[in-house]
Protein backbone atom coordinates (compact mmCIF):
# COMPACT_ATOMS: atom_id res chain seq x y z
CA UNK A 1 0.00 0.00 0.00
CA UNK A 2 1.21 3.27 -0.75
CA UNK A 3 -0.45 6.84 0.72
CA UNK A 4 0.31 10.34 -0.27
CA UNK A 5 1.60 12.90 2.06
CA UNK A 6 -2.10 13.82 3.20
CA UNK A 7 -2.20 10.07 4.67
CA UNK A 8 -4.73 9.13 1.66
CA UNK A 9 -4.53 6.26 -0.70
CA UNK A 10 -2.23 6.86 -3.56
CA UNK A 11 -4.59 5.92 -7.03
CA UNK A 12 -3.75 7.03 -10.20
CA UNK A 13 -6.72 9.53 -9.85
CA UNK A 14 -4.83 11.16 -6.75
CA UNK A 15 -1.30 10.80 -8.15
CA UNK A 16 2.44 11.66 -5.84
CA UNK A 17 3.73 15.45 -6.41
CA UNK A 18 7.49 15.89 -6.72
CA UNK A 19 8.60 17.48 -3.09
CA UNK A 20 5.83 16.10 -1.19
CA UNK A 21 6.24 12.59 0.65
CA UNK A 22 5.13 8.93 0.47
CA UNK A 23 4.27 6.08 2.77
CA UNK A 24 4.91 2.76 1.38
CA UNK A 25 4.05 -0.32 3.25
CA UNK A 26 5.38 -3.59 2.99
CA UNK A 27 5.81 -6.85 4.66
CA UNK A 28 8.71 -7.88 6.61
CA UNK A 29 11.97 -6.46 6.51
CA UNK A 30 15.30 -7.17 6.78
CA UNK A 31 17.69 -6.03 10.34
CA UNK A 32 18.14 -2.95 10.52
CA UNK A 33 15.53 -2.05 8.19
CA UNK A 34 17.36 0.24 5.63
CA UNK A 35 16.47 0.87 2.15
CA UNK A 36 16.86 2.69 -0.99
CA UNK A 37 14.58 3.71 -2.81
CA UNK A 38 14.70 5.15 -6.82
CA UNK A 39 12.04 6.49 -8.53
CA UNK A 40 12.89 6.25 -12.30
CA UNK A 41 16.11 6.75 -12.17
CA UNK A 42 16.02 9.30 -9.66
CA UNK A 43 16.65 7.90 -5.53
CA UNK A 44 14.12 9.29 -3.12
CA UNK A 45 15.51 10.64 0.22
CA UNK A 46 14.30 7.99 2.61
CA UNK A 47 12.79 9.69 5.93
CA UNK A 48 11.70 6.81 7.84
CA UNK A 49 12.23 3.08 7.26
CA UNK A 50 11.70 0.36 10.19
CA UNK A 51 8.62 -1.11 11.64
CA UNK A 52 5.04 0.26 11.86
CA UNK A 53 4.50 0.98 15.35
CA UNK A 54 0.57 -0.09 15.10
CA UNK A 55 1.45 -3.23 12.71
CA UNK A 56 3.51 -6.28 13.90
CA UNK A 57 5.27 -7.31 10.64
CA UNK A 58 4.52 -4.65 8.52
CA UNK A 59 7.72 -2.29 7.17
CA UNK A 60 6.91 1.19 6.73
CA UNK A 61 9.21 3.59 4.65
CA UNK A 62 8.50 7.52 4.44
CA UNK A 63 10.29 8.94 1.38
CA UNK A 64 10.52 12.46 0.05
CA UNK A 65 9.62 12.63 -4.00
CA UNK A 66 13.03 14.23 -5.92
CA UNK A 67 12.08 17.28 -7.47
CA UNK A 68 13.13 16.93 -10.67
CA UNK A 69 11.27 18.00 -13.34
CA UNK A 70 11.60 15.49 -15.97
CA UNK A 71 10.06 13.40 -12.65
CA UNK A 72 5.98 13.05 -13.77
CA UNK A 73 3.85 10.59 -15.56
CA UNK A 74 3.68 7.10 -14.82
CA UNK A 75 7.16 6.12 -12.82
CA UNK A 76 8.58 3.17 -11.64
CA UNK A 77 9.56 2.54 -8.19
CA UNK A 78 12.36 0.10 -6.70
CA UNK A 79 13.21 -0.49 -3.71
CA UNK A 80 16.32 -2.17 -2.57
CA UNK A 81 17.47 -3.64 0.71
CA UNK A 82 20.11 -6.11 2.14
CA UNK A 83 21.33 -6.22 -1.58
CA UNK A 84 17.65 -7.39 -2.79
CA UNK A 85 15.38 -5.60 -5.14
CA UNK A 86 11.61 -5.45 -4.51
CA UNK A 87 8.80 -6.29 -7.05
CA UNK A 88 8.70 -3.56 -9.75
CA UNK A 89 5.59 -1.11 -9.21
CA UNK A 90 4.67 1.84 -10.59
CA UNK A 91 3.26 5.29 -9.83
CA UNK A 92 1.83 8.52 -11.15
CA UNK A 93 3.53 11.88 -10.53
CA UNK A 94 2.40 15.34 -10.93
Amino acid sequence: AVLNQDSSFYTPSRPARRGESLQIFGTGYPDPPSAQLFLGRFPATVLFSGPNPGIPGLWQINVRIPEESSLSGLVPLSLASGGRRSNGASIRIE
